[in-house]
């Protein structure tokens, strides 16, 4: 076998780890990851004959050829993905660090068969432990990463967390490779070969132990973010439920004391006691309800809601138009349907009271789209001021901070769905995609 067909066999490690690359980040690519993973294995197909001729017929180091090699693989990768750099890099980073592992176990194993070979000199026994140690390593931490790794990635937005966890990652990449000798030798002088291994398991179980403990970390964080993101859903429904309670109770005690009403009017009447009879009307009409019930839909929790909004914004001179399908048997609960339409039209109605009133409009639709998707779509008439943080919109409330429409794109994504928030000039626009078969990622969370 001549020499670059041995370097090629040695660069071909770097498929298994750009399989382990993208199993991690499945979820975070622009397109499907069945679409993604093929590109990315052409493009490693392509570079790395390019990369094993520059190590055949070029003086320059092997290091500094896999450097490059590592470069020219990043680039497509960041491209490929949606999320943050910190979180390609962290990745990126991480399975960088398990290769050089196991490019260490193979250089000790390989130097106890052939003592008198060196890094440089590229032996059969290198090539195959080497790709068999990769292949099998991928496919075992893949599977334990599907399950716990991708949520993680998923999940957790926060770059200076991801940018942590570079340290550790490239320490223990210089560390393997500062530890590998370039000639085996080194190893049989005064039981170095024993330190060599003893050295290599303290910094593979160093690092075990240092990614392990991340994720615990983050796992915590994230567990009490959703406490925290759950509490304040929580408390926000308690304050819908408390209006719409209201608002039923007022309506019933007026409709219970209407037959009251009746008999005191047939009385007045009879007695032709017409200045009274006008007097009571007068009193009687003030405690009428400004709206009646209407039936916007047949979900009742929502049509609730949509009474209790709609008179609100009545009472606050508003034009508010809805177009609302059925909803009868939707896929999604109640709560949460309820949740996300009452945080749009609380947001709306408040935003409205900062404009004239003769330029004050809702419009708001909820289509169910052949029990596929639900799409809710609404906009309102606003100031223009806006607050914004990391991309999101802040509440302009004093100390406000945005949380009804952080529930709506927490409620939207935990169901696989997306809300986008926008505005033109003094119109605020809401978007909100929920697929209604997708119900038991929901009920994961």
């Amino acid at each position: 076998m001549n020499s670059y067909w041995r370097n090629l066999l040695t660069y071909l490690v770097s498929i298994p780890s750009a399989f382990l690359c993208c199993s991690l980040m499945r979820n975070q690519f622009r397109q499907s990851f069945r679409r993604t993973l093929p590109t990315v294995i052409a493009i490693l197909l392509i570079t790395i004959p390019i990369a094993a001729w520059f190590d055949t017929n070029t003086s320059s180091d092997s290091g500094i050829i896999t450097g490059l090699l590592l470069c020219v693989c990043f680039i497509p990768f960041r491209l490929a993905v949606k999320c943050h750099i910190s979180k390609a890099l962290a990745v990126f980073a991480h399975i960088m660090a398990i290769t050089s592992l196991i490019t260490s176990v193979s250089n000790g194993i390989d130097a106890i068969f052939n003592p008198h070979a060196g890094q440089n000199d590229i032996t059969v026994l290198y090539i195959v432990l080497q790709l068999v140690l990769t292949t099998v390593t991928a496919f075992i931490l893949n599977i334990q990463y599907r399950k716990n790794g991708v949520r993680l990635i998923d999940r957790m937005d926060i770059p200076s967390v991801w940018y942590a966890t570079l340290p550790t990652s490239i320490a223990c990449i210089f560390l393997s490779i500062a530890i590998t000798p370039y000639d085996y030798s080194v190893l049989f002088a005064r039981h170095a070969i024993q330190t060599y291994f003893v050295t290599l398991f303290l910094l593979a179980l160093v690092f075990i132990t240092l990614t392990f403990s991340f994720y615990r970390v983050c796992a915590g964080i994230l567990f009490a973010a959703r406490a925290e993101e759950r509490a304040r859903i929580l408390e926000m429904q308690k304050s819908q439920f408390d209006s719409q309670q209201r608002y039923i109770e007022e309506s019933a005690a007026v409709r219970h004391d209407f037959r009251q009403t009746m008999y005191t009017l047939r009385g007045l009447l009879q007695e032709k006691d017409y200045d009274s009879l006008n007097k009571y009307f007068d009193d009687f009409y003030g405690t009428i309800p400004e709206n009646d019930v209407i039936r916007f839909c047949l979900n009742q929790p929502l049509n609730a809601l949509l009474n209790y909004h709609v008179g609100n914004a009545q009472r606050m001179g508003i034009d508010i138009k809805l177009v609302i399908d059925p909803l009868e048997d939707v896929s999604i609960s109640d709560v949460d349907l309820c949740t996300v339409v009452g945080n749009i039209l609380d947001n709306a109605v408040s935003a409205c009271s900062s404009v004239e009133q003769k330029d004050r409009f809702i419009q708001l639709s909820i289509v169910n789209e052949g029990d596929v998707n639900l799409f809710i779509v609404g906009s309102n008439s606003f100031d223009g001021t806006v607050r914004k943080s990391r991309g999101r919109y802040l509440s302009v409330k004093r100390d406000g901070s945005g949380i009804g429409l952080s529930s709506v794109a927490s409620i939207a994504e935990r169901y696989g769905g997306s809300a986008e928030f926008s505005n033109d000039g003094s119109v605020f626009y809401s978007n909100v995609m929920i697929p209604l078969n997708n119900t038991d990622a929901a009920a994961e969370d």
